[in-house]
Parts: structure tokens; C-alpha cells; sequence
């Protein structure tokens, strides 16, 4: 049976260090400054977040084409692998597109996973495609389970400023709710990711009390086996908010990844963004305990 290999975009914001020990391949989305293209930070965000404030313009993202795409597959099939993409979501970004039309050109060889989810919620499904893939599962094994996984992951972040994601556009269609919340009052906002698409999980007067709405959020939802923090120019409250979670989680500290998130994510939520990407417990005696 061949080897199955992970491939995923750079929105999942993977570490270096996760992606290096899985031997999880990344295909960079397109990232520009003005005229400047700014891709190559995606696995540095403290360089991207420095260049991007100093600048002064907003990034604009944009998918890999469909042929960089196949380029990527090709190698690896000719290597003597089966590949499992995960992407970014396919309601709010072209990439889904460029790697389902890239994979037509390999049947049976080349798999993809709209992972319907965001940044660190597309990297818990790459990582754990990964873990999967390295235990021997064959392809379609692995696929199904991704598809699985993905039903369990929740992603939600509380922002600092609704300014870049109103430019980024991916969120337009939920402008006049926010225009209505926001109409009398300066509000802080936590937007969720469901089935793929962003929704407005609450609203508070300030950042910490969003950030606690976040956390009583997180505790409803039951049991968790996996825990990890994005957020952009905000570690300090990151760290505070996987400590304040950890225990009522029953998670040791040590095994929640906080994570700067880099270019594609920052992109559209702009500095001081906080958020939780978890995978719910599918254990059935975890939930009957509740």
C-alpha cells in the first residue's frame, strides 16, 4: 500500500515545527502588500505583522492556481504517494476550487478535504490527516476520517477591529446584522465558523468581556480532546486564555498550542484577534458525565 502524504494551504497556519515532524507539505497562498508579495511570511507572522503595521496598506490574499497546484500534486504522485489535501474553506475562498480541479488530473491517487473551517481549524484536520497517514492508513481511509474530524471542529475568535474584515470582503454578507449591533454602540464582536461559513457568535461592550463570553462559549459545548489558540499581536491574552480554559477542559497547559496566526488569516482580521480552534470529544461516556 502506498504512503499517504498530507498536503494543506497556508491558511491552516501550522507551525513550522508541526509541519516539519509530519512531513506535511504546504502550498503558500498568494499574499501582497501593495505591489509587494509578501507569501514567503507565511510561516514567520511576527515579520509579516511587523511589515504589514509599518506599511500602513492592508494585504489582499489570493488562491494558488489551479496548475501551481498540479504541480505540487504531480511530484508528490510521481514519488509514490496518495495525497490528502486540506484547505481553507470553499464558502469563503477560491482554494477548495484550485485543489479539487488540480486533483481531476490523478483518480485514486489524490484526495481533497474542504475542511469548512479556518486557520487553525484547517490545521487540527491536516495534523491529525497527518498522524493517520503516518499509522499506515490507506487514502480513502484517511479521507473518510478527515471528513469525520471536520463535523467535531469549532472555531471562534473574538476581534479587535471589525475594520479589516469589512475590506477583506469575505464576510459582506453579514454586515447589515453586525451595522445593526454596532449602530449605537462601539462593540467588540466574536465571529464562529459553522458548516464553512462565519456567523456572529455575540457581542460585548469590550475586549475582555468578549473574551469571556469566548471562554463560557468554549465550556458549553462540552467535553474537548483538543484545544489550540490563533490570535494575531495578542500573546499575552492568549496565554491567559489557555490558562483560565485548561483546567476546566481537563487539558494539560503544555498541550495547548497557542499560535500566532500568519498572512491569510491576519489579512482579514486584522491585529488584536483572539481565538479558540478545538476539536469537540466524540467519547460518548465523556458527555454522559456532563
Amino acid at each position: 500500500m502506498r504512503r499517504v502524504k498530507v498536503v494543506v494551504d497556508s491558511g491552516a497556519d501550522l507551525p513550522p515545527e508541526l509541519v516539519q515532524r509530519y512531513d506535511i507539505q504546504v502550498v503558500p497562498l498568494r499574499v501582497t502588500l501593495g505591489l509587494e508579495d509578501v507569501s514567503h511570511l507565511h510561516a514567520s507572522p511576527e515579520r509579516f505583522w511587523q511589515q504589514a503595521l509599518a506599511s500602513g496598506r492592508r494585504p489582499a490574499t489570493a488562491a494558488p492556481s489551479p496548475e501551481q497546484v498540479r504541480r505540487v500534486f504531480h511530484s508528490l504522485v510521481r514519488a509514490g504517494y496518495d495525497v490528502l489535501a486540506v484547505t481553507l474553506t470553499g464558502k469563503l475562498s477560491a482554494v477548495y476550487e484550485s485543489f479539487a480541479f488540480a486533483a481531476r488530473e490523478f483518480p485514486g491517487r489524490v484526495a481533497v478535504v474542504d475542511s469548512r473551517s479556518l486557520s487553525l481549524g484547517v490545521g487540527l484536520v491536516a495534523w491529525r490527516a497527518a498522524q493517520w497517514a503516518a499509522e499506515g492508513m490507506s487514502l480513502e481511509d484517511v479521507r473518510r476520517a478527515a471528513e469525520a474530524l471536520r463535523e467535531r471542529v469549532y472555531v471562534a475568535a473574538v476581534l479587535d477591529t471589525l475594520d479589516w474584515a469589512v475590506h477583506g470582503g469575505r464576510i459582506a454578507y453579514l454586515l447589515p446584522v453586525i451595522r445593526r449591533v454596532t449602530r449605537l454602540f462601539r462593540v467588540k464582536v466574536i465571529l464562529r465558523v459553522d458548516a464553512g461559513r462565519v456567523h456572529l457568535g455575540g457581542v460585548q461592550r469590550t475586549y475582555a468581556r468578549a473574551v469571556r463570553m469566548l471562554e463560557d462559549q468554549v465550556l458549553a459545548l462540552g467535553p474537548v480532546e483538543t484545544l489550540w489558540i490563533p490570535h494575531t499581536r495578542r500573546p499575552r491574552q492568549a496565554r491567559t486564555l489557555a490558562e483560565r480554559l485548561a483546567s476546566p477542559l481537563g487539558l494539560p497547559l503544555e498541550h495547548i498550542l497557542i499560535r500566532e496566526a500568519g498572512p491569510v488569516l491576519g489579512s482579514h482580521v486584522g491585529p488584536g484577534a483572539l481565538g479558540v480552534a478545538l476539536v469537540m470529544s466524540n467519547d460518548e461516556r465523556l458527555k454522559s458525565n456532563d
